[in-house]
């Protein structure tokens, strides 16, 4: 699989950045989580999971988490909480989805900037 992410022109993503300026986005991605409802033993994928501040309130449920991100120091960020992140293009996700079933979190952040 590539690894290398497709940001789209002139996006950089960096977690202090988005930890000062977009911090609203968790807060509402947690209604959200709250509808997910993770449970102890499901797995859920959080497609543009940032620095991983939601993918670790959903951590916490006991559920199989893992964050995925197109920004490398995002993911830096989200390892430095103790999730399993990784740096994925997005649209190498369904050789991702075929290993395991997922519970899919999909973040307005991380598709709006996707072309199909």
């Amino acid at each position: 699989m590539n690894d290398v992410p497709h940001n789209a022109p002139g996006q950089q993503w960096q977690a202090s950045r988005y930890a000062h300026h977009a911090d609203f986005v968790p807060a509402l991605g947690a209604e959200v989580a709250e509808l997910l409802a993770p449970k102890a033993g499901e797995r859920i994928l959080d497609l543009g999971c940032g620095d991983g501040s939601l993918t670790e309130v959903l951590a916490r449920s006991g559920a199989t988490v893992i964050g995925v991100d197109a920004s490398p120091d995002m993911i830096e960020a989200a390892r430095a909480r103790g999730l399993d992140a990784r740096v994925v293009d997005a649209h190498h996700l369904p050789s991702i989805m075929s290993s395991m079933p997922y519970s899919v979190m999909p973040r307005c952040t991380g598709c709006s900037t996707m072309k199909p």
